[in-house]
Protein backbone atom coordinates (compact mmCIF):
# COMPACT_ATOMS: atom_id res chain seq x y z
CA UNK A 1 0.00 0.00 0.00
CA UNK A 2 0.94 3.63 0.39
CA UNK A 3 2.60 3.31 3.79
CA UNK A 4 -0.42 4.50 5.74
CA UNK A 5 0.52 2.24 8.67
CA UNK A 6 4.18 3.32 8.90
CA UNK A 7 3.68 5.22 12.18
CA UNK A 8 2.53 1.98 13.85
CA UNK A 9 5.76 0.08 13.19
CA UNK A 10 8.54 0.27 15.74
CA UNK A 11 11.11 -2.12 14.29
CA UNK A 12 14.77 -2.02 13.22
CA UNK A 13 14.06 -3.28 9.69
CA UNK A 14 10.87 -3.19 7.66
CA UNK A 15 10.07 -4.38 4.14
CA UNK A 16 6.95 -2.93 2.52
CA UNK A 17 5.75 -4.98 -0.43
CA UNK A 18 3.02 -4.32 -2.96
CA UNK A 19 2.24 -5.36 -6.54
CA UNK A 20 1.48 -1.74 -7.45
CA UNK A 21 4.54 0.42 -8.20
CA UNK A 22 2.58 3.67 -7.78
CA UNK A 23 1.51 2.70 -4.26
CA UNK A 24 5.14 2.10 -3.31
CA UNK A 25 6.25 5.39 -4.85
CA UNK A 26 3.67 7.15 -2.67
CA UNK A 27 5.02 5.20 0.33
CA UNK A 28 8.54 6.41 -0.51
CA UNK A 29 7.27 10.01 -0.35
CA UNK A 30 5.90 9.31 3.14
CA UNK A 31 9.31 7.96 4.10
CA UNK A 32 10.95 11.21 2.95
CA UNK A 33 8.42 13.21 4.99
CA UNK A 34 9.13 11.06 8.05
CA UNK A 35 12.94 11.43 7.83
CA UNK A 36 14.46 10.59 11.17
CA UNK A 37 11.30 8.84 12.38
CA UNK A 38 11.36 5.78 10.12
CA UNK A 39 14.64 4.00 9.37
CA UNK A 40 15.66 0.67 7.85
CA UNK A 41 12.76 0.49 5.40
CA UNK A 42 12.93 -1.39 2.12
CA UNK A 43 10.24 -1.06 -0.53
CA UNK A 44 9.70 -4.15 -2.66
CA UNK A 45 7.62 -4.56 -5.77
CA UNK A 46 6.37 -8.07 -4.99
CA UNK A 47 3.41 -10.35 -5.56
CA UNK A 48 2.21 -12.11 -2.41
CA UNK A 49 1.14 -15.06 -4.54
CA UNK A 50 4.65 -15.44 -5.98
CA UNK A 51 7.01 -13.99 -3.35
CA UNK A 52 9.08 -17.07 -2.47
CA UNK A 53 12.55 -17.41 -3.98
CA UNK A 54 14.03 -20.81 -3.29
CA UNK A 55 17.35 -20.18 -5.06
CA UNK A 56 20.35 -20.27 -2.68
CA UNK A 57 21.35 -16.64 -2.05
CA UNK A 58 21.27 -14.24 0.88
CA UNK A 59 18.03 -12.47 1.74
CA UNK A 60 17.49 -8.83 0.95
CA UNK A 61 18.27 -7.00 4.17
CA UNK A 62 17.24 -3.41 3.69
CA UNK A 63 19.19 -0.29 2.86
CA UNK A 64 22.08 1.68 4.15
CA UNK A 65 25.08 0.44 6.08
CA UNK A 66 24.70 -2.32 8.66
CA UNK A 67 24.55 0.33 11.38
CA UNK A 68 21.52 1.95 9.78
CA UNK A 69 23.20 5.36 9.37
CA UNK A 70 22.21 5.92 5.73
CA UNK A 71 19.91 8.84 5.02
CA UNK A 72 16.35 8.30 3.87
CA UNK A 73 17.20 10.22 0.68
CA UNK A 74 19.90 7.63 -0.11
CA UNK A 75 17.44 4.86 0.61
CA UNK A 76 14.90 6.31 -1.80
CA UNK A 77 17.26 6.28 -4.80
CA UNK A 78 18.01 2.63 -4.06
CA UNK A 79 14.27 2.05 -3.68
CA UNK A 80 13.66 3.38 -7.18
CA UNK A 81 16.13 0.80 -8.52
CA UNK A 82 14.36 -2.02 -6.67
CA UNK A 83 10.97 -0.91 -7.97
CA UNK A 84 11.97 -1.69 -11.56
CA UNK A 85 11.34 -5.44 -11.20
CA UNK A 86 9.44 -7.86 -9.02
CA UNK A 87 11.30 -9.00 -5.91
CA UNK A 88 11.29 -12.42 -4.27
CA UNK A 89 12.55 -13.51 -0.87
CA UNK A 90 14.22 -16.72 0.32
CA UNK A 91 12.33 -19.01 2.71
CA UNK A 92 12.30 -17.92 6.36
CA UNK A 93 13.38 -14.33 5.57
CA UNK A 94 11.15 -12.46 8.03
CA UNK A 95 10.40 -12.55 11.76
CA UNK A 96 6.89 -11.22 11.13
CA UNK A 97 4.70 -11.07 8.04
CA UNK A 98 1.80 -8.61 8.08
CA UNK A 99 -1.00 -8.41 5.53
CA UNK A 100 -3.48 -5.56 5.85
CA UNK A 101 -6.62 -5.77 3.71
CA UNK A 102 -4.74 -7.53 0.90
CA UNK A 103 -6.36 -10.97 0.57
CA UNK A 104 -9.45 -9.41 -1.02
CA UNK A 105 -7.39 -8.34 -4.02
CA UNK A 106 -5.41 -11.56 -4.58
CA UNK A 107 -6.36 -13.83 -7.45
CA UNK A 108 -5.50 -16.80 -5.24
CA UNK A 109 -5.60 -15.88 -1.54
CA UNK A 110 -4.81 -19.43 -0.45
CA UNK A 111 -1.51 -19.33 -2.35
CA UNK A 112 -0.76 -15.86 -0.95
CA UNK A 113 -1.24 -17.17 2.60
CA UNK A 114 0.98 -20.20 1.90
CA UNK A 115 3.72 -17.88 0.58
CA UNK A 116 3.46 -15.75 3.73
CA UNK A 117 4.05 -18.86 5.84
CA UNK A 118 7.06 -19.87 3.72
CA UNK A 119 8.86 -16.53 4.07
CA UNK A 120 8.19 -16.39 7.85
CA UNK A 121 10.84 -17.85 10.17
CA UNK A 122 9.94 -20.62 12.64
CA UNK A 123 8.74 -18.93 15.83
CA UNK A 124 7.73 -15.90 13.76
CA UNK A 125 4.26 -14.48 13.42
CA UNK A 126 1.84 -13.90 10.59
CA UNK A 127 -0.50 -11.00 11.37
CA UNK A 128 -3.61 -10.61 9.23
CA UNK A 129 -6.07 -7.72 9.27
CA UNK A 130 -8.60 -8.51 6.58
CA UNK A 131 -12.19 -8.03 5.53
CA UNK A 132 -14.64 -10.46 3.97
CA UNK A 133 -17.74 -12.52 4.52
CA UNK A 134 -19.44 -11.63 7.79
CA UNK A 135 -21.32 -13.54 10.44
CA UNK A 136 -24.74 -11.98 9.69
CA UNK A 137 -26.83 -13.33 6.78
CA UNK A 138 -28.30 -9.91 5.97
CA UNK A 139 -24.81 -8.37 5.65
CA UNK A 140 -23.58 -11.29 3.53
CA UNK A 141 -26.60 -10.98 1.22
CA UNK A 142 -25.73 -7.31 0.66
CA UNK A 143 -22.07 -8.17 0.01
CA UNK A 144 -23.04 -10.84 -2.52
CA UNK A 145 -25.47 -8.52 -4.32
CA UNK A 146 -22.86 -5.76 -4.63
CA UNK A 147 -19.74 -7.90 -5.12
CA UNK A 148 -19.32 -7.59 -8.90
CA UNK A 149 -19.86 -3.81 -8.99
CA UNK A 150 -17.49 -3.38 -6.03
CA UNK A 151 -14.85 -5.57 -7.69
CA UNK A 152 -15.16 -3.73 -11.00
CA UNK A 153 -14.60 -0.40 -9.26
CA UNK A 154 -11.99 -1.31 -6.62
CA UNK A 155 -10.51 -4.71 -7.59
CA UNK A 156 -11.66 -6.07 -4.23
CA UNK A 157 -13.62 -9.27 -3.50
CA UNK A 158 -15.18 -8.03 -0.27
CA UNK A 159 -17.27 -11.14 0.35
CA UNK A 160 -14.50 -13.76 0.44
CA UNK A 161 -14.69 -16.19 3.34
CA UNK A 162 -11.38 -15.04 4.83
CA UNK A 163 -12.14 -16.66 8.19
CA UNK A 164 -12.41 -20.06 6.46
CA UNK A 165 -9.15 -19.38 4.57
CA UNK A 166 -7.38 -18.64 7.86
CA UNK A 167 -8.85 -21.73 9.56
CA UNK A 168 -7.72 -23.87 6.61
CA UNK A 169 -4.22 -22.35 6.73
CA UNK A 170 -3.87 -23.01 10.47
CA UNK A 171 -4.86 -26.66 9.97
CA UNK A 172 -2.72 -27.30 6.86
CA UNK A 173 0.41 -25.51 8.07
CA UNK A 174 0.22 -26.42 11.77
CA UNK A 175 0.25 -22.79 12.86
CA UNK A 176 -0.51 -21.81 16.43
CA UNK A 177 -3.35 -19.29 16.68
CA UNK A 178 -2.20 -16.61 19.15
CA UNK A 179 -5.18 -14.28 18.79
CA UNK A 180 -8.23 -14.09 16.55
CA UNK A 181 -10.94 -11.46 16.56
CA UNK A 182 -13.90 -10.39 14.39
CA UNK A 183 -15.89 -7.16 14.37
CA UNK A 184 -18.15 -5.07 12.08
CA UNK A 185 -20.78 -7.83 11.86
CA UNK A 186 -17.92 -10.30 11.42
CA UNK A 187 -16.65 -8.67 8.21
CA UNK A 188 -13.35 -7.50 9.74
CA UNK A 189 -11.03 -10.30 10.78
CA UNK A 190 -7.78 -9.98 12.70
CA UNK A 191 -5.57 -13.01 13.33
CA UNK A 192 -2.13 -13.45 14.85
CA UNK A 193 -0.65 -16.83 13.96
CA UNK A 194 2.67 -18.30 15.08
CA UNK A 195 4.75 -20.49 12.80
CA UNK A 196 6.06 -23.54 14.64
Amino acid sequence: GTGRNLPYYSVAKLTLADTNRDMLIEASAKLRDAEGEVQGVQLALADSEDILDESPRPALTGHGDPGGEASVAGQISEQQRLLRSMQKFPPESFDTVVDTFGLCSCKDPRTALEQMVRVCRPGGRIILLEHGKGTWKLINDILVAQEQAHFNRWGCHFNRDVDALITDLVEREGLRPVWRWRTHFGTTICAVLEKR
